[in-house]
């Protein structure tokens, strides 16, 4: 925890008995915010609130026609695939780490427009396209 601390040279406050220097009400929330929220907190909450509007509000619209599968089975085929792809995803990060969060924000945004756009003009020409929509998000 001491390497998440900001170090400051000027202690306004006395030490605490465990060595761990006071931190003002300034620095604190400088640390919330540039520390915490900014560069983490609020990529993740953009993107799992589009993963859960795509996934909740904007797939059961679309539907292919299919001889294989209905519609609520389009869905939930869907949903599984994209459980499959969050598996491989946070299974890659001991291959790959991501520095910005906010490129898998962009990333998740342009899946939920393409999705929406697909609902008023549809430009996804296969069940497939939009399974591998929900694979990559």
């Amino acid at each position: 925890t001491e390497a998440l601390l900001p170090s400051y040279s000027s202690k306004t406050e006395p030490e605490e008995s465990s060595g761990v220097p006071r931190l003002s009400l300034r620095e604190k929330t400088d640390f919330v915010f540039k520390k915490l929220l900014f560069p983490s907190m609020i990529p993740l909450f953009l993107t799992f609130f589009t993963e859960y509007l795509m996934t909740q509000a904007v797939v059961p619209e679309i539907t292919f026609d299919s001889k294989l599968s209905s519609p609520q089975g389009q869905y939930s085929l869907f949903l599984f695939v994209a459980s499959i792809g969050g598996v491989l995803s946070r299974a890659s990060l001991y291959f790959y780490e991501v520095d910005n969060l906010y490129l898998l924000t962009g990333i998740q945004t342009v899946f939920l427009l393409a999705l929406i756009l697909d609902i008023h003009r549809p430009v996804l020409p296969n069940l497939m396209s939009m399974l591998f929509i929900a694979l990559a998000e």
